[in-house]
């Protein structure tokens, strides 16, 4: 119920805005097609790391707008974002919008401090760096993979555990233990979906790409259960990694 919680959340801090009725139905066809956006995953790690439910569901409702306004940017970059009338034209205004309502949620009800919400910008322009690299039309082999996957997966997964546990005891893990979940889950959605990223790479490749992920999933797996970040390790074993 934990996700359900936050979408609604998401669409009452909406609702509350300045904006007319066909503002806010396009957003919210955003909103829909970027769920679950790992909801259920951040309430539950931010719940092991004693955030209280009002700031924990604050926190939650920004990932979630920046999570929609990634995913919104990576379906522009790709032409699939048909699930908004005439992208071209509103889909800028709405990555507006989205980023808006991120920070302005994140400083209100979320009690994120300055130096958390620098040091996730920090994160986003490694991820929008990298994401450049990730459109250039060129060969992919396991160096690109993993540089690619470090930027676009590592650097936002390590900018969104940055906000989430903010203040807790866990903040000075965030970036290293969000690295490494966006790359475990770059791995497993690429396999998932058949992307060039990965299928395209040689075998030899691909087998060493898939050696670094086993070691860096174990690895994590073990530094959850100690922390006990309990959370983290559900995540892990659901992608379907051999860790115990």
């Amino acid at each position: 119920m934990s996700e359900v919680w936050v979408v609604r959340h998401a669409r009452i801090y909406v609702f509350k805005q300045k904006m007319d009725r066909f503002s806010r139905a396009l957003l919210g066809k955003v909103l829909n097609a970027a769920r679950p956006a790992n909801l259920q995953y951040f309430w539950e790690i931010g719940s092991d790391a004693g955030l209280n439910k009002q700031v924990l569901t604050a926190r939650c409702v920004a990932l979630f707008f920046l999570f929609a306004w990634a995913n919104l940017t990576d379906d522009l970059v790709d032409g699939d974002g048909s699930y908004v009338e005439d992208p071209d034209r509103y889909g800028p205004i709405l990555l507006y919008l989205l980023r808006s309502l991120a920070d302005q949620v994140a400083f209100e009800g979320g009690e994120v401090t300055t130096k958390a919400w620098s040091a996730l910008n920090q994160r986003l322009v490694v991820c929008a760096a990298l994401g450049l690299e990730e459109v250039q039309k060129k060969p992919w082999d396991q160096g690109r993979w993993l540089s690619v996957a470090r930027g676009i997966a590592g650097a936002q997964h390590a900018a969104y555990l940055r906000l989430l546990w903010d203040g807790t005891a866990w903040a000075s893990m965030s970036e290293e233990i969000g690295e490494d979940v966006g790359l475990l889950s770059q791995y497993y959605h690429d396999e998932k979906s058949e992307d060039p990223r990965l299928c395209t790479l040689s075998e030899a490749d691909r087998f060493a790409v898939l050696v670094q992920m086993k070691e860096r999933a174990r690895a994590l797996w073990g530094r959850a259960k100690e922390a006990g970040i309990h959370g983290l390790c559900l995540l892990i074993e659901s992608m379907g990694w051999e860790v115990k």
